[in-house]
């Protein structure tokens, strides 16, 4: 929840997590541990997801979303997209039967 709370922010997991009991390496553990997925992918997964739904029901350009989101370029951002749902953010946005058409 800390991870969702936060996806738009570029605030580092250290960060995020500071205020927990227990240290970030042994965090780190018991959330692959029981997620299977390492905070870093968690968090990844988190803003990569929201950036879909913006592309899906916002008119915000590809760089707003990549800039909304804590990605330090919209290079970055559209790599790390197409990694995770196998499409460019362009690509996605225009597929055919998505939900609210493109306004800008």
């Amino acid at each position: 929840k800390l991870i969702l709370a936060n996806c738009y922010t570029d605030a580092s997991l250290e960060r995020l997590l500071d205020g927990l009991p227990l240290g970030m390496r042994q965090l780190r553990r018991l959330y692959r541990r029981e997620r299977g997925t390492t905070l870093k992918q968690a968090q990844l997964s988190v803003r990569l997801t929201e950036a879909s739904r913006l592309l899906d029901h916002s008119g915000l350009s590809i760089s707003s979303v990549a800039m909304e989101l804590g990605f330090p370029s919209s290079q970055h951002f559209a790599t790390q997209f197409r990694r995770f749902f196998g499409k460019t953010p362009t690509a996605y946005r225009d597929r055919p039967g998505r939900g609210k058409k493109r306004t800008s």
